[in-house]
């Protein structure tokens, strides 16, 4: 038994043994996937067959929560080196107090988890090879993290938060001369606000500072040639603004926009540029039935380079267009109100390189139980 079954069998366990105080969430789907490793036109990639399940549970004791999940979707057999698992588990604990005269919300919050996926190269379509040797775990990873964050609400319609956070994350190790470490330590500031002058509009911001330190990584001339000697540290920089419209009881839209500056500690040769726009929209008809839609644009660019080795460096520059939209109802049962849904997310994209330059569609179809 491995450690993702283990700790499914744990959650199942958990769920059966508390199952008054516990909230369990299942959902099951099938679909369709017209590019499962988002391989460029030029490599004829095939559409297969998958089946997603999610299980979360979630249990409160007081003022603290105990919350896990596992997420995994598997691919007929041609294709299961695109099956991919998630897992996380959290601990949280929350309280409300006064600060400065005003109502105020803390919490503290520990978790664990990490993704299991094949590395498939977008260069080759095969799975990733570096000096003759496969790594196909090359981006497997388990993470841990701490965060701190505080809610005050100013006044009626004004908001404001502080919070804190500490990250790190564990990569499959290789020991193959010339390939990076990808483990690193980041900390996290962040700053958001949130203005809610009516029922009808409510205005967001959010800013943030991250600091992350690689644990054995070096940095890059900008020939993309390795610097002995040194140790790459990233500082991320990013702006967020949302305005979000009720127009009614059964309409809502959100318009986001996204801005985020990386650079490094080197000669600039991983500093990129990062814009993402989005418009979601939510309709509820009635009769138990639900509507979204979420239309973006995303431009990431590379500031001083366009020389990626993605066994090292991960994707290059890319801009495109995402849509995702889904349709779902609650249909009241003896048993309960298990919701059904039909989904479908689209991708296209533009890059630097020709092996990036892809488009996917995927389709499916489940059903979600909570407990």
């Amino acid at each position: 038994m491995n450690l993702q079954q283990l700790f499914l069998s744990g959650l199942v366990a958990a769920a059966a043994s508390t199952a008054q105080a516990a909230d369990l969430k299942l959902q099951a789907a099938v679909g369709h996937d017209s590019n499962p490793f988002k391989l460029a036109n030029s490599f004829d990639p095939g559409s297969a067959a998958f089946m997603a399940s999610k299980i979360r549970l979630s249990h409160d004791i007081g003022d603290l929560r105990l919350y896990a999940s596992v997420n995994h979707r598997g691919y007929e057999n041609s294709t299961d080196e695109a099956d991919t698992t998630r897992w996380n588990a959290n601990g949280r604990y929350k309280v409300a107090h006064s600060l400065w005269g005003s109502k105020a919300r803390t919490s503290l919050s520990l978790n664990y988890g990490g993704l299991d996926k094949t590395y498939v190269s977008r260069s080759s379509g095969q799975v990733g090879t570096f000096g003759g040797q496969r790594i196909g775990d090359r981006y497997n990873y388990r993470q841990w993290g701490a965060q701190a964050k505080t809610l005050v609400k100013l006044s009626k319609p004004l908001a404001t938060g502080l919070r804190l956070k500490l990250r790190g994350r564990d990569y499959e190790d290789y020991q193959i001369a010339g390939l990076s470490d990808l483990d690193y330590r980041q900390l996290m500031l962040g700053n958001n606000w949130t203005l809610r002058p009516d029922k009808v509009n409510t205005f967001r911001g959010d800013l943030s500072l991250t600091q992350r330190e690689f644990d054995d990584k070096p940095q890059k001339a900008s020939n993309g040639v390795m610097l002995a000697g040194t140790n790459l540290e990233y500082r991320y920089y990013r702006v967020e603004l949302a305005y979000q419209r009720d127009f009614d009881a059964k309409f809502e839209a959100e318009l986001a926009y996204v801005f985020e500056v990386r650079e490094d500690n080197g000669p600039g040769y991983y500093d990129t540029d990062d814009h993402r726009l989005s418009l979601e929209l939510g309709y509820t008809p009635g009769n138990n039935v639900e509507v979204s839609l979420k239309l973006g644009y995303q431009d990431r660019k590379y500031v001083n380079t366009s020389n990626i080795d993605e066994s090292n460096d991960g994707e290059p520059s890319k801009k495109g267009y995402f849509g995702a939209f889904e349709a779902s109802k609650r249909v009241p049962t003896w048993a309960g109100e298990p919701l059904f849904f039909a989904a479908l997310r689209y991708e296209d994209y533009d890059s630097s390189d020709v092996d990036y330059i892809y488009d996917s569609a995927q389709v499916s179809a489940g059903v979600r139980l909570l407990f």
